[in-house]
């Protein structure tokens, strides 16, 4: 099987493409454009954006996206970011997406590679725009940001990363609530 060559464009280069995310960096309020996210992969089957840490978050935080974690189950119960699915890359279908949504669908994985395989399925099933955070959830961790972690001395999760006010929307663990 041939495939076409990447072409990847920097965040200058992709100004106000024709995409379904709309402008979340200042364009004007009809445009549509690729939301200023750094990199993007044009292939045959539609665009792999790939988005910062803090462009998700900002997206995450103002209700913008879906958050999909592509990770195993236990990846996902050991730590990950409040609020975001989980659907493992085994059981990965684009059938399974929720794209009757007016929200931007960003996946996830622990560096990016399952994420980006994850995104060539959503393509090839239908969508024509996918989007994933560069450099998984170590880039998020590594960012800063606020997830639920496992606390190891005790075995139960906790709100770790990020600024306190960062936090102030996340829902509290379970366990939290339970207590």
């Amino acid at each position: 099987m041939h495939s076409a060559p990447k072409v990847i464009l920097s965040r200058s280069e992709t100004g106000c493409a024709k995409t379904s995310f709309p402008c979340a960096v200042g364009h004007s309020e009809d445009a549509v454009c690729s939301g200023g996210i750094t990199d993007v992969e044009r292939t045959e089957a539609g665009d792999i954006q790939s988005w910062t840490p803090d462009e998700v978050a900002g997206a995450f935080f103002r209700g913008e996206i879906v958050l999909i974690d592509v990770r195993t189950p236990q990846e996902y119960v050991f730590e990950h970011i409040a609020g975001a699915l989980l659907l493992p890359m085994p059981y990965f279908k684009s059938q399974y997406l929720p794209f009757a949504t007016d929200k931007q669908i960003v996946l996830y994985c622990g560096e990016g590679l399952r994420s980006e395989h994850c995104a060539r399925v959503m393509l090839g099933g239908g969508s024509s725009v996918a989007a994933q955070l560069a450099g998984g959830f170590r880039a998020w961790r590594e960012a800063d940001k606020p997830y639920v972690g496992t606390n190891t001395m005790i075995g139960t999760p906790q709100r770790m990363g990020g600024k306190v006010q960062d936090q102030l929307d996340l829902p509290p663990p379970l366990m939290e609530r339970v207590v």
